[in-house]
């Protein structure tokens, strides 16, 4: 496997090593094979329940978690652990179901609606609750009608 990767490496067309600073690092040529990679990474690592809080609740990694949650076999006490404590994931998981057209479309918009319905937008913190509005304006389909209704409120 090794030989495979350092052959990989030295041809850069998918990753390269940069050894411009003091310590290595690998350099992607392009930023959608490592969000490939780290969302088919963290979809394993959720589906076993081996995930860390830190970057679930990190804002740099809100969309590559949203994505990777909807390849994950999820649990509904994941979901339901999501909707209270990062409401924001939710959000973005809804966008992205939406863009897929994934089974998860249905369920996702009701836990957002039911999240907006209990006020969620007057309860999280203003970059929070603009962030979940950005995620609603991204939305396709008839189905965000409600949902874009109560950004306006």
């Amino acid at each position: 496997m090794y030989p495979d990767l350092e052959a990989m490496c030295f041809d850069g067309g998918v990753f390269k090593e940069d050894n411009r600073r003091r310590e290595s690092k690998l350099g992607f040529r392009h930023d959608r094979v490592r969000d490939y990679l780290l969302i088919d990474a963290m979809a394993e690592k959720l589906s076993k329940g081996e995930y860390l809080a830190d970057y679930l609740t990190d804002p740099f990694y809100t969309e590559l978690v949203a994505r990777a949650a909807l390849r994950a076999k999820l649990s509904k006490e994941y979901w339901d652990r999501l909707q209270a404590e990062q409401p924001l994931l939710c959000f973005c998981s809804l966008k992205h179901a939406s863009k897929e057209n994934t089974p998860h479309i249905h369920t996702l918009q009701a836990r957002c609606e039911t999240l907006v319905e209990n006020g969620v937008l007057s309860i999280v913190s203003e970059p929070v609750r603009r962030a979940i509005e950005w995620q609603i304006a991204g939305l396709q389909g008839g189905a965000s009608t409600k949902l874009m209704a109560a950004t306006r409120a």
